[in-house]
């Protein structure tokens, strides 16, 4: 297992290469959002079809999709 940090909470994750959908619902991702991974060599978006191993310490956060075109409030 795998202790990371979502959203400035601790959790634990499966060991081993998941994909960037698995891993949302393993994080309760908000529908709507994109996971971002933090990590020192840069910062990745994780696509539902990219594969992810989480190692110790890793930093996720979430951003709403970006929409195209979309008005700002």
């Amino acid at each position: 297992m795998a202790r990371v940090i979502y959203e400035n909470q601790a959790l634990v994750v499966p060991d081993g290469e998941l994909d960037g959908e698995g891993l949302k619902r393993e994080l309760k991702v908000p529908p709507g959002h994109d996971l971002v991974l933090v990590r020192p060599e840069g910062n990745v978006l994780v696509s539902h079809g990219s594969k992810v191993r989480p190692v110790d310490g890793d930093y996720f956060l979430d951003a709403p999709v970006f929409e195209y075109g979309a008005r700002l409030p």
